[in-house]
């Protein structure tokens, strides 16, 4: 019976050996210019994750929206950062992702909601990812203005990062 245990214990111990060595393989293999939001090393679940995205994509609209419109250049800045930092996600995904969430009836009010949403599943790498997509947005069209800056920076201090 000792010797049973004395093997499976063994088994198990080779098994994490193999899975560790395949996380790291895996890891290695990422490309570099997806880091923010690697599948593989993510922490939080795959509907975690796709919670994560769309309510960063919602606040990176509406910083859009601040100066009154939503400018070519914005909405391809949050598909450019999806379809970027994103593992597995191409630029088609990042448009499908980025229209769905437009379309969607969702209410100014609802801006305090998804940083809650966001401050609860996401951890440092997933915060440091929307705040960059609120910079990216920002900078789209060339500068920063005040109503952009009003609206980021309040967000970005609510998930403990510097816009």
């Amino acid at each position: 019976m000792w010797v049973a245990v004395l093997v499976l214990s063994i088994l198990v111990g080779i098994a994490v050996i193999v899975a560790g060595g395949a996380l790291m393989v895996q890891s290695r293999s990422t490309p570099p210019s997806k880091p923010a939001i690697p599948a593989a090393q993510a922490e939080t679940d795959a509907e975690g994750r796709k919670r994560i995205v769309e309510r960063a994509v919602y606040l990176a609209l509406e910083l859009a929206r601040v100066d009154g419109a939503i400018a070519e250049a914005e909405m391809s800045a949050i598909e450019d950062h999806l379809a970027k930092n994103i593992v597995d996600m191409d630029r088609g995904e990042a448009e499908a992702i980025v229209h769905q969430v437009l379309r969607a009836t969702i209410r100014q009010t609802e801006a305090s909601f998804a940083i809650r949403e966001i401050l609860e599943l996401a951890d440092d790498p997933h915060r440091k990812f929307v705040v960059e997509m609120l910079r990216s947005v920002a900078l789209a069209d060339g500068d920063i203005n005040e109503a952009e800056r009003h609206f980021a920076v309040p967000i970005a201090e609510k998930l403990g990062l510097e816009f």
